[in-house]
């Protein structure tokens, strides 16, 4: 597979046409199925420009012992344009599963088709890992020693193969996604060693087709087979499963081939029997439906027929490429009223003039889509679309520019309780000093990007210093005192990664290049531990990793006060040398964070 696109520009008749044939296959009706492709559509240059922000920023980490920044490796899987689409459609169709489900219209393959497409859904956001476990343990009834054996052949490294109670973990986590999706409609048993499994039917194989046709339309697109028969996977890696460039762009690369490879029903039959085990149809596993009795389909191969749709007609292929290329988000800008942000669907909140910010929302586990619209009750416009990716523990920062310069940042905090998933918070506001400045002083004409974050992160630091002098009242508060140095903390050498790579004596502040963020201490540690991560990513001066002995350098302090806040903060390399230290007090915790953020990005660049 070539690199990841990230142009909407070929939105044309055969791009059309596989959308159109994919919804038609989930539901075999000709309305319902050009609705369902030019919703996909519709949102589909808004979800590639917002993937495009994000990989045009090229991870990096310091090599120690030659001084130089060396390409690291991309955590976040990059699509391209029409995997994007497909995934968009996958997303877009759960919207007309469920009115069907309301009405009672769903047949039994209509549900079981539903069932495989969502569990394929929910795994190829993640990795090939939970992938694996989804084709063996789910959908197939392999047992755990199996599939771990089938990830090592994928992986090909037995230390990144994890144990049986992972592999059960992960199942565990898929299992709640499921029955959170289809509710009462499917059921979670108890077998032999108190193994939970879904209840399945005893003659899986009459279902086999559904169950090939449907992984067949699954598999991502643009990915192609890289097993052939001869394969003795226990004897011999396959290259095409291996990284060992280190671009940052070839893990996903080679992720998006082994994904291919457990979902597609060719390579996953000869990637089983490349390992001596039973063929997959053998170990088949089709749920029991709790409220559908599943009629027998037709034999002779004529089952999945009437969902093999005919091709479009030239003028209702022409009639979707309008609606796809139509004017939508900054460009329109209509007289809107409100901000209002929508998940999978649902409204989850509605920002205005008088409630600008919202925080503490629990959206759940799974959660895909993230839309923004803007206007009034009576006419909106989409302004922003962004698939979202496992959080990985860390919060993520999403930024949407709406007109008129206007823009919200919405921050998605993964929750330690399974059952909320991640929460989120929003802000609507007009662009700020930040954003004026970076009109001003471009990066463009060789300017790095170091440079200009720090240009605008010393007008940031001025501001904000300017501001809460003037805000304070006489003789009850002060202002906040960024860069007052502290004493470095005594820390033993090698102790802040492990000792496992040598210190550099010249190492510098701006040769860091993957930092790690320690738990801060006190009672607000975690929310400001949330907050530095938040800061940290903005600024793209860094790589944050939640690997503490992958990282050139550990950010590490205390937190303390509730109203007003205390924060002291200093960061640390190998050695335990302070590279950085931050000391303030008297202002709110977000406040401190964004001034010691603007510090730490002045300090780099000197």
């Amino acid at each position: 597979m070539s690199g990841p696109a990230v142009t909407s520009d070929r939105v044309g008749g055969e791009i059309v046409d596989r959308a159109y044939a994919l919804a038609y296959f989930l539901h075999p009706d000709h309305d319902r199925a050009l609705r369902l492709t030019s919703a996909a559509l519709a949102k589909l240059k808004l979800a590639v420009r917002a993937q495009s922000r994000r990989i045009y920023y090229q991870p990096a980490r310091a090599d120690r012992r030659r001084s130089l920044r060396i390409r690291g490796r991309r955590t976040k899987v990059a699509l391209t344009d029409i995997q994007i689409l497909q995934r968009l459609i996958l997303v877009e169709s759960e919207r007309f599963e469920r009115e069907l489900e309301a009405d009672h219209r769903a047949t039994f393959e209509d549900s079981l088709v539903w069932f495989v497409k969502h569990v394929v859904r929910i795994v190829l956001k993640r990795n090939s890992l939970h992938t694996c476990v989804a084709i063996t343990r789910l959908l197939h009834d392999y047992p755990t020693a199996e599939a771990q054996d089938i990830y090592g052949a994928l992986i090909q490294d037995p230390d990144r193969v994890p144990d049986d109670a992972y592999f059960r973990s992960v199942k565990r986590r898929l299992l709640r996604e499921l029955t959170e999706r289809f509710a009462e409609r499917i059921r979670v048993v108890t077998v032999e060693r108190g193994e939970m499994r879904l209840e399945s039917l005893e003659s899986a194989g009459a279902w086999s087709e559904y169950l090939s046709e449907t992984l067949v339309r699954c598999t991502p697109w643009e990915t192609s087979c890289a097993l052939q028969t001869s394969y003795r996977l226990r004897e011999h890696a396959v290259e095409a499963f291996g990284s060992a460039s280190g671009h940052p762009d070839d893990e996903h690369r080679v992720e998006l081939r082994r994904m291919h490879a457990l979902v597609h029903p060719r390579c996953w039959r000869l990637l089983c029997h490349g390992l001596d085990l039973e063929p997959p149809d053998r170990h088949e596993s089709v749920p029991r439906f709790t409220d559908i009795d599943p009629e027998p389909p037709a034999e002779g191969g004529h089952a999945m027929r009437h969902r093999r749709t005919r091709e479009l007609d030239e003028e209702t292929r022409a009639n979707i490429e309008q609606g796809a290329s139509a004017p939508r988000g900054p460009g329109r800008r209509p007289n809107g009223e409100y901000v209002r942000i929508t998940v999978d669907g649902a409204v989850v909140a509605t920002l205005t003039r008088d409630l600008r910010s919202i925080a503490g929302l629990e959206l759940g586990e799974g959660r895909e889509l993230i839309e923004v619209w803007r206007g009034t009750p009576e006419s909106e416009v989409l302004q922003g679309v962004h698939l979202i990716e496992p959080a990985n523990g860390e919060p993520g920062l999403l930024r949407f520019e709406l007109e008129a310069g206007e823009l919200l940042d919405v921050i998605l905090e993964p929750s330690p309780d399974p059952a909320v998933g991640c929460r989120l918070r929003a802000r609507w506001s007009t662009r700020g000093y930040l954003d004026s400045l970076r009109r001003i002083v471009s990066p463009r004409g060789g300017a790095s990007k170091r440079a200009f974050w720090a240009t605008v992160a010393a007008g940031s630091l001025a501001v904000s210093a300017v501001v809460f002098v003037l805000s304070a009242p006489p003789l009850e508060r002060s202002a906040p005192q960024p860069g007052k140095p502290v004493a470095p903390p005594v820390v033993d050498a090698g102790a802040t990664r492990g000792g496992i790579f040598e210190p550099l004596d010249a190492l510098r502040l701006s040769d860091v290049g993957r930092v790690h963020v320690d738990p801060i201490a006190g009672p607000r540690g975690e929310a400001v531990a949330h907050l530095l991560r938040r800061g940290l990513m903005a600024l793209e001066i860094f790589e944050i990793s939640d690997q503490r002995d992958s990282v050139d350098a550990v950010l590490k302090g205390s937190a303390t006060g509730d109203a007003e806040c205390s924060l002291q903060l200093q960061l640390v390399d190998a050695a335990g040398r302070t590279l950085w230290s931050f000391e303030g007090a008297s202002a709110t915790c977000d406040q401190l964070v964004e001034l010691a953020m603007a510090s730490l990005a002045v300090e780099t660049e000197r």
